[in-house]
């Protein structure tokens, strides 16, 4: 019976690691949160923690791959092909927000470096799925958006797929922060804030695009 309990166990002292390890890391910073610091905190003792992850950048990359996981899963139930392209550029920019919402210390972290040699992806399986994850985001971004930029270069796919990220990212992030002071000045709520920014950057990216797109338009 113990025996068939045990990888309950272990389970269970993961997913609290994990959760401890989330807020610590968003409180203090990654760097700033020893392996110590997260034993006290989950008040389970070193030898079990180093039991279920050899190192803190082992919690992180676990942290990492279930926000990448949970982003690309709304991201697809929130987009549709053929749907108008301003429908699906709005629900990515929701979407981005229940993301921020759920893993704020992933929303920081996915605008921040990342290993991506060939040599740590073949040696860390959840980097490497982490890694592939965020690929399957950016070619779902691609095909939604595809449409709106023919015939780019590699280069350009890239560039275009991080402008829209910033993009978004930049206002969600700004907005969260000054929350307060918008509903001072503006009488709007973050929301209300948020939707309206999200329809300006549409209108920019409308704009911006027009001369590649000429007589094909935008939906």
């Amino acid at each position: 019976m113990a025996r068939k309990k045990e990888p309950e166990r272990a389970e269970f002292n993961r997913t609290r690691i994990l959760e401890t390890a989330k807020k610590l890391f968003l409180q203090n910073g990654v760097g700033q949160t020893s392996m110590e610091d997260i034993a006290r905190e989950t008040h389970i003792c070193k030898a079990t923690l180093y039991a279920c992850y050899s190192n803190r950048d082992a919690i992180r990359d676990d942290i990492s791959l279930e926000a990448m996981r949970y982003l690309y899963q709304i991201l697809t139930e929130s987009t549709h092909a053929g749907a108008a392209i301003r429908d699906n550029f709005m629900a990515v920019c929701w979407a981005l927000l229940r993301f921020k919402e759920k893993y704020p210390l992933s929303f920081q972290l996915i605008v921040e470096n990342i290993r991506v040699d060939d040599a740590a992806l073949d040696e860390n399986a959840t980097l490497r799925e982490i890694y592939e994850t965020g690929e399957n985001v950016n070619a779902l971004l691609l095909e939604i958006f595809g449409a709106v930029y023919p015939n780019q270069s590699r280069e350009e796919v890239i560039g275009t797929v991080f402008g829209l990220w910033g993009s978004i990212y930049g206002l969600i992030s700004i907005t969260d922060n000054k929350a307060a002071y918008i509903q001072k000045a503006t009488g709007k709520s973050r929301d209300e804030f948020l939707q309206n920014g999200f329809g300006r950057l549409y209108r920019q990216m409308e704009s911006s695009m027009a001369g590649l797109i000429g007589k094909r338009g935008l939906q």
